[in-house]
């Protein structure tokens, strides 16, 4: 998901609930949490810090589906291994 181009090509309209905005004021108001998103908490604008949170998210996302994709691959090459094993020991077994 890794964006070559950062340029703005829109700007969307975001419905925000009081927890929403509860929560964007202390990340613009935290240097620690702003830092965690990559921001200057003391010039962060509102879109700067809502464009980092959906970096962070979609970063995330990423991290998350290549994490399952390797656990499914993992888990593939320990069948695998397993079914060799097995075989190995039923032709053992046959001599």
């Amino acid at each position: 998901m890794a964006i070559a181009d950062r340029r703005t090509v829109r700007r969307a309209s975001l419905p925000l609930t009081y927890q929403d905005d509860v929560d964007l004021s202390a990340l613009r108001s935290s240097p620690e949490l702003a830092a965690a998103l990559g921001i200057d908490a003391s010039s962060a604008s509102e879109a700067s810090v809502l464009q980092a949170l959906v970096r962070k998210a979609l970063d995330q996302i990423a991290e998350d589906q290549q994490a399952a994709m390797y656990a499914q691959l993992a888990t593939t090459e320990e069948q695998r291994e397993h079914e060799r094993v097995a075989r190995s020991r039923r032709g053992a077994v046959g001599l």
